[in-house]
Formats: C-alpha cells, sequence, structure tokens
C-alpha cells in the first residue's frame, strides 16, 4: 500500500504558516482546516455543537431506512437495535462529552 498525498491533507496546531508550508512543499499535500469529519464523526479543536451531533440522528435513521422492519423476524429486530440504535450513540458518546438533557 501507499499514501496517496494528492488527496490527503495536513492538520496542524501551533505551527506557523511558513512551517505548514514547508511540510505540503516537502509532501505535496494540501493544508486542511478544522472542523473536519474523520470517519463520519466531526473533528474539532473546540466542543462540537449540537447542530455537529445530529449525525448521529440520520446516521440511525439511514441504516433504519435500509432494513425492512415489518419483514425482519424478532431475532433480526433484536440485531437491528444491537447494530444501529445501541452502537452508534454508545460510540459517539466514548468519543465526545455529550450536552446535558434536562427534562
Amino acid at each position: 500500500m501507499k499514501i496517496n498525498f494528492e488527496k490527503s491533507e495536513i492538520f496542524s496546531v501551533g505551527l506557523s504558516t511558513v512551517e505548514k508550508n514547508v511540510a505540503v512543499g516537502m509532501l505535496g499535500c494540501k493544508i486542511g482546516v478544522l472542523p473536519m469529519k474523520y470517519l463520519g464523526m466531526p473533528v474539532s479543536c473546540h466542543k462540537i455543537s449540537k447542530a455537529q451531533l445530529s449525525y448521529v440522528c440520520e446516521k440511525i435513521e439511514k441504516r433504519l431506512g435500509i432494513w425492512q422492519c415489518e419483514y425482519l423476524s424478532s431475532g433480526g429486530k433484536s440485531t437491528l437495535i444491537d447494530s444501529c440504535l445501541s452502537s452508534i450513540p454508545m460510540y459517539t458518546m466514548g468519543t465526545y462529552q455529550l450536552y446535558e438533557v434536562n427534562f
């Protein structure tokens, strides 16, 4: 395998513009800006907003749309719940400090 530097980006923290340009010149890639998405999750140097967390609901809705729930057995519905409705939010909670919800 090899890295495709034309599709790659450099993200830096605390480097001057000159240092960034030196790295870009050496590697032949672009300078990336935050916020960005990595594996579908927003990445930022600041706390992400509630609007940016909406991707969790969108991802679950997308997965649920693929399945035909009416035609699934009870075991199939259990698998759907385990794979979509619990793992996606749990993965997000393991990565980000989520907002407090007041009921």
